[in-house]
């Protein structure tokens, strides 16, 4: 079963929501974990914002579940690194090993028509934020989807 590693900055708000959204779509054909490029050292909960938009659409993370940040020697266990942003993206590519490159891309990437968009931090930004995030997430979730169909 490939394996899919979602990256946003703190691993708090749009890799955690992604996470919770694509374990819902694509159960049984993908292997899900997340984590972000800046995250606290002690792990967070999932930002309460974050945390609402997953609820009114039914979804949830365990209740343990904690932020955690990227490691370089783990990306080798994932098929698929998928970056929220651009800024993300710079710094998983600086820890990667060469020979994982290749694995390393913008989540958008995936969405036939939104190679090179971002899927933009809610955090300082207004609660509905939290659900164009999972609007754009649900995009990606539908293409990776397809994808793995294949």
């Amino acid at each position: 079963m490939p394996s899919i590693l979602l990256v946003c900055t703190a691993n708090i708000c749009r890799s955690p929501m992604g996470e919770a959204l694509l374990r819902a779509r694509l159960a049984g054909l993908a292997e899900l974990q997340s984590c972000g490029t800046h995250a606290a050292s002690r792990g967070e909960p999932i930002d309460p914002r974050a945390a609402a938009a997953l609820a009114r659409r039914d979804l949830s993370l365990p209740k343990r579940w904690r932020s955690r940040r990227v490691q370089a020697e783990s990306l080798g266990g994932f098929d698929m690194i998928l970056a929220m942003d651009h800024d993300n993206l710079r710094a998983l590519r600086q820890i990667c090993p060469s020979d994982l490159q290749d694995r390393v891309q913008l989540f958008m990437d995936r969405v036939p028509g939104h190679v090179g968009e971002e899927v933009p931090d809610p955090y300082f930004g207004a609660p509905q934020g939290f659900d164009n995030v999972l609007d754009l997430l649900e995009l990606g979730a539908r293409a990776i989807a397809q994808g793995l169909r294949r």
